[in-house]
Protein backbone atom coordinates (compact mmCIF):
# COMPACT_ATOMS: atom_id res chain seq x y z
CA UNK A 1 0.00 0.00 0.00
CA UNK A 2 1.54 3.61 -1.03
CA UNK A 3 1.16 6.03 1.80
CA UNK A 4 2.63 9.04 1.02
CA UNK A 5 3.37 12.20 3.50
CA UNK A 6 3.43 15.52 1.61
CA UNK A 7 5.42 17.98 3.60
CA UNK A 8 7.22 21.15 3.07
CA UNK A 9 10.54 22.50 5.38
CA UNK A 10 10.02 24.40 7.94
CA UNK A 11 6.21 22.93 8.84
CA UNK A 12 6.26 21.68 12.36
CA UNK A 13 2.85 19.20 12.07
CA UNK A 14 4.82 17.89 8.92
CA UNK A 15 8.21 16.96 11.10
CA UNK A 16 5.29 15.05 14.05
CA UNK A 17 3.74 13.25 11.62
CA UNK A 18 6.81 12.22 9.89
CA UNK A 19 7.30 11.02 13.11
CA UNK A 20 4.51 9.58 13.93
CA UNK A 21 5.00 7.24 10.60
CA UNK A 22 8.35 6.39 11.49
CA UNK A 23 7.27 5.26 14.68
CA UNK A 24 4.29 2.97 12.72
CA UNK A 25 6.65 1.64 10.49
CA UNK A 26 8.47 0.54 13.31
CA UNK A 27 5.87 -1.05 15.08
CA UNK A 28 3.34 -2.25 12.56
CA UNK A 29 5.48 -5.41 10.27
CA UNK A 30 5.67 -4.37 6.17
CA UNK A 31 4.22 -0.65 6.87
CA UNK A 32 6.36 1.97 5.02
CA UNK A 33 5.84 5.41 3.85
CA UNK A 34 7.59 8.08 1.56
CA UNK A 35 7.73 11.64 2.32
CA UNK A 36 7.62 14.09 -0.30
CA UNK A 37 9.50 17.14 -0.22
CA UNK A 38 6.62 19.69 -1.96
CA UNK A 39 8.92 22.65 -2.51
CA UNK A 40 10.96 20.06 -4.23
CA UNK A 41 8.19 19.07 -5.72
CA UNK A 42 5.90 21.44 -6.59
CA UNK A 43 3.94 19.35 -9.33
CA UNK A 44 3.34 16.99 -6.57
CA UNK A 45 1.06 19.45 -4.66
CA UNK A 46 -0.57 20.14 -7.80
CA UNK A 47 -1.16 16.84 -9.31
CA UNK A 48 -2.79 16.06 -5.64
CA UNK A 49 -4.65 19.47 -5.81
CA UNK A 50 -2.85 19.81 -2.22
CA UNK A 51 -2.85 23.83 -0.78
CA UNK A 52 -1.82 22.79 2.71
CA UNK A 53 0.19 20.64 4.67
CA UNK A 54 0.88 18.43 5.76
CA UNK A 55 -0.93 15.99 3.56
CA UNK A 56 -1.30 12.54 3.48
CA UNK A 57 -2.18 10.43 0.32
CA UNK A 58 -3.36 6.92 0.52
CA UNK A 59 -2.87 5.04 -3.16
CA UNK A 60 -2.69 8.09 -4.64
CA UNK A 61 -5.93 10.09 -2.99
CA UNK A 62 -5.18 12.29 -0.41
CA UNK A 63 -7.32 11.43 2.75
CA UNK A 64 -6.90 14.08 5.37
CA UNK A 65 -4.46 17.25 5.88
CA UNK A 66 -3.07 19.17 8.39
CA UNK A 67 -2.00 17.76 12.06
CA UNK A 68 -2.96 14.47 13.27
CA UNK A 69 -2.62 12.98 16.43
CA UNK A 70 -1.34 8.95 17.24
CA UNK A 71 -4.49 7.96 17.37
CA UNK A 72 -6.40 9.48 15.09
CA UNK A 73 -4.00 8.85 12.28
CA UNK A 74 -3.75 5.04 13.35
CA UNK A 75 -8.05 5.20 12.87
CA UNK A 76 -7.25 6.55 9.42
CA UNK A 77 -4.49 3.83 8.16
CA UNK A 78 -6.77 1.26 9.23
CA UNK A 79 -9.87 2.57 8.40
CA UNK A 80 -8.03 3.01 4.49
CA UNK A 81 -6.26 -0.95 4.94
CA UNK A 82 -2.83 0.72 5.31
CA UNK A 83 -2.36 -0.56 8.76
CA UNK A 84 -2.71 -4.03 10.51
CA UNK A 85 -5.93 -5.38 11.58
CA UNK A 86 -9.65 -4.76 10.35
CA UNK A 87 -12.33 -2.37 10.74
CA UNK A 88 -13.27 -4.54 14.50
CA UNK A 89 -9.74 -3.26 15.28
CA UNK A 90 -10.74 0.16 15.60
CA UNK A 91 -12.73 0.24 18.57
CA UNK A 92 -9.80 -1.71 20.65
CA UNK A 93 -7.45 1.26 19.82
CA UNK A 94 -5.90 2.86 23.03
Amino acid sequence: MKVELLSVPGCGACVTLGKLLDRLAVEWPGFSHQEVDLSVHPEVASDYGVMGCPALAIEGVVVTTGALGAKRLRKLLIAHGAGPGSQEDLVRLP
